[in-house]
């Protein structure tokens, strides 16, 4: 018996030297860093560890972003079954600790490694501590882990593995400029990366290029409007973009621009592209391997929905895809494989969801048959590349209040189907737009977000209310819902590392979590009118979601519809009734009502809506969408009748409530930066402003308290993004 060192704490054993996790004699499945993580914590519990303290430890020589251990603690307690926080517990403003004590355990046997002609294990005993197969599985992902992942990712060997400088190097740190940093493209040599940067004064988007190292960016474009999304072209000597019109969510030109800059700019052409929030899913732009066309998502007007391409001289257009009339998600972020003879987008999955699609061209980039899609549907996918040898695709893909992930998919030699499930890969916490040189060198964007609910005054839509911020925190909050005696809120919030309902006070404190899916992301609460023991709620799955009751009093839920036409942004009526939900059976958005105890659903709009509420003046007020994003509220008699248009400029469709006497919003303004909190009397339909936002951006969901002396919402604290950079192989 050999001795090593190791802990016990409930019912897990851990063993550092064989670094292997028991639990009830079963081994559990961690990554290398989240077993590394584990023993910091279990070597010195309930001591508080900072979060730079961690981070200093796991990754000592390193540069790492916040997320990057944020996305290890939640998937230690995932494999730990900590939802709740139990072992792991959070330190507010400060990091984490072992809540649990630990106690040193007799060492542990190590099984003997078996031969490699041993017979085959009775199926009856796999998964097992004693399986010598998981035993070598644990040791053998950290020795060859970097080696396989170069193949994995750029589909060529790696050099001989001991080499410790041949494989995937650690990601690191290109830029940390103030603000946003975003939407990179690297040269065909991968020596320079092109972005987007709103410049030290964080006051206008625009093109600059660096080289991959030391050194300081050259401003490219200087115009006014916003520019973004740049893309090198094949040769290496132009830099397409677009610039942003004014007075528009979704138009912009496409130029080019010189890459050393010193002519003047080029128009390509002027499109609608489909629509986004915050940068998720933003366009981008592709050129044919040929740099004879630019490819590009356009969303307007509804007839030329798809992927089209632009000639380089602006002389002519071809469209490659057609945007199906009852997708809720246009098609966007063309990119085509290296021959040319294929093409991944990102299109639409039904409502609220998107997955990467795959289209074969012919050589004169004509269609061949209708794309596929390649991916599961999930809330958003962010940014795609062809890797290697147009083998597999590396995309960035989560949720808008969750993580996003760099990922790998394998593809059959045809390319139009996945030849294996997705992976994730080791680094890329956070990741968003990515640009993979031919070389094998990856730059991505991260980027950084904190949410929070505040509170205002607004007793009978008092000007110049002053708004205080509840329970703060360094993790996103969002959508608030009062209880019906107005002592309580809940909101949604990804504190776990899951996006689940919590409820405190209406100050923040006393906080409790109060679902534990574990994974689908929970969101949209809404308290019932007639008691505080129920919670309606709206929980997403791979961008399919359904609404739920949850009982406070035995922490248990109930689903109340399918997953089948995406189901949200639920209210209850006034008696408690009935429920209100959005969904999208007719192949667009509907109000549709149903019994609070469950039952068929009935459509109660025809015209397009969701978020309804009903108010004292007998009208059901609802947001409607155009585009992807709601912007307007409409009403219509809660019995059925004609509707009417209340007010346009709302941020989005949760982002209202609705009192005995007018509409608390958040508005939209000019620009998502430009919002603010808004009231309309709705006897004299006068719109009130009531205080803008301090140039911070809107974020999701809206709540009036009961006695209607409070409004609250939801808002970006701090938001930024930095490029980091991978050299997959060397």
């Amino acid at each position: 018996m050999s001795t090593s060192e190791s802990y016990h704490f409930g019912e897990y054993r851990v063993d550092v030297d064989q670094r292997v996790v028991l639990r009830a004699g079963e081994a559990i499945a961690l990554s290398p860093k989240g077993f590394d993580l584990l023993v910091l914590l279990v070597r010195r519990p309930r001591h508080a560890f900072s979060r730079q303290e961690l981070m200093t430890a796991l990754w000592p020589d390193t540069f790492v972003e916040e997320a990057n251990l944020s996305f290890q603690v939640s998937t230690l307690r995932k494999a730990l079954g900590d939802g709740a926080g139990h072992w792991i517990e959070t330190v507010p403003k400060h990091g984490y600790r072992f809540a649990a004590d630990v106690q040193a355990s007799a060492p542990l046997v190590a099984p003997p490694v078996a031969p490699t002609d041993q017979a085959p294990v009775d199926p009856s005993s796999r998964g097992r501590a004693t399986n010598p197969r998981r035993w070598w599985a644990a040791g053998a992902l950290g020795a060859c882990g970097l080696a396989a992942l170069a193949y994995a990712i750029t589909g060529r060997p790696s050099p001989d593995p001991s080499e410790p400088r041949d494989g995937p190097r650690q990601a690191r740190r290109l830029t940390a400029y103030a603000g946003f940093e975003r939407t990179p493209s690297l040269s065909p040599d991968g020596s320079q990366v092109a972005f987007s940067w709103n410049g030290a004064s964080q006051d206008n988007h625009d093109i600059y290029i660096k080289l991959v190292g030391p050194g300081e960016p050259i401003r490219l474009t200087t115009n006014r409007a916003a520019d973004d999304a740049p893309a090198w072209s094949p040769d290496g000597q132009e830099i397409a973009f677009l610039r942003s019109l004014a007075h528009s969510d979704t138009k912009v030109e496409v130029l080019i621009v010189p890459a050393l800059g010193q002519a003047a700019e080029r128009h390509v052409g002027t499109v609608a592209v489909p629509p986004s929030s915050l940068g998720w899913t933003p366009a981008r732009l592709s050129w044919t391997p040929d740099g004879r066309w630019i490819a590009i998502g356009v969303d307007e007007p509804a007839e030329s929905r798809g992927i089209w391409l632009l000639s380089k001289d602006g002389r002519e257009r071809r469209r490659l895809t057609t945007t199906p009339r009852d997708e809720f998600n246009g098609d966007s972020n063309p990119a085509f494989s290296s021959d040319g003879r294929h093409m991944a987008f990102i299109g639409g999955a039904g409502v609220g969801a998107n997955a990467i699609h795959i289209l074969a061209l012919s050589p004169a980039f004509e269609p061949i048959g209708s794309p596929v899609r390649v991916t599961t549907p999930v809330e958003v996918h962010l940014g795609l590349a062809w890797a290697g040898d147009d083998t597999a695709l590396v995309f960035s893909s989560g949720a808008i209040f969750g993580q996003s992930r760099l990922q790998r998919l394998p593809l059959r030699t045809d390319r139009l189907a996945a030849s294996g499930p997705s992976s994730v890969l080791p680094f890329g916490e956070q990741a968003t737009t990515l640009s993979l040189s031919p070389g094998g060198r990856l730059v991505y964007e991260v980027n950084f977000r904190d949410t929070a609910l505040e509170r205002m005054h607004v007793p009978a839509g008092a000007s110049s209310p002053l708004a205080s911020v509840v329970g703060p925190s360094t993790y996103d909050e969002a959508t608030p819902a009062y209880s019906r005696d107005g002592s309580h809120i809940a909101f949604i919030s990804t504190r776990t590392g899951d996006q689940e309902l919590w409820v405190s006070n209406t100050d923040g404190t006393n906080l409790r979590q109060v679902t534990f899916m574990g994974g689908p992301m929970c969101t949209n609460p809404q308290w019932s009118p007639i008691d505080d023991d129920r919670i309606l709620f709206q929980a997403r799955r791979e961008g399919r979601s359904a609404v739920y009751m949850l009982d406070l009093g035995t922490l248990t839920t109930q689903q109340l519809t399918s997953e089948e036409h995406a189901y949200g942004e639920a209210r209850w009526s006034r008696d408690g009734k009935w429920i209100y939900v959005g969904a999208a059976r007719t192949g667009r958005r509907e109000v549709w009502r149903l019994p609070s105890v469950g039952g068929a659903a009935v459509q109660w709009t025809r015209n397009g809506g969701t978020a309804a509420s009903e108010a004292v003046d007998g009208f059901l007020y609802y947001a409607k969408a155009t585009g992807a994003s709601p912007t307007s509220i409409w009403r219509m008699p809660v019995a059925g009748g004609p509707e009417t248009l209340v007010v346009e400029g709302l941020s989005h469709a949760i982002n209202f409530a609705v009192g005995d006497r007018g509409i608390y919003f958040v508005s939209r303004g000019e620009s998502p930066y430009d919002t603010a909190v808004e009231y309309l009397d709705l006897s004299s339909l006068i719109r009130t402003r009531l205080a803008g936002l301090g140039g911070r951006h809107w974020w999701y969901g809206a709540a009036l308290s009961p006695d209607q002396q409070w409004f609250m919402y939801s808002v970006v604290q701090s938001l930024n993004s930095n490029l980091m950079v991978v050299d997959l192989v060397r």
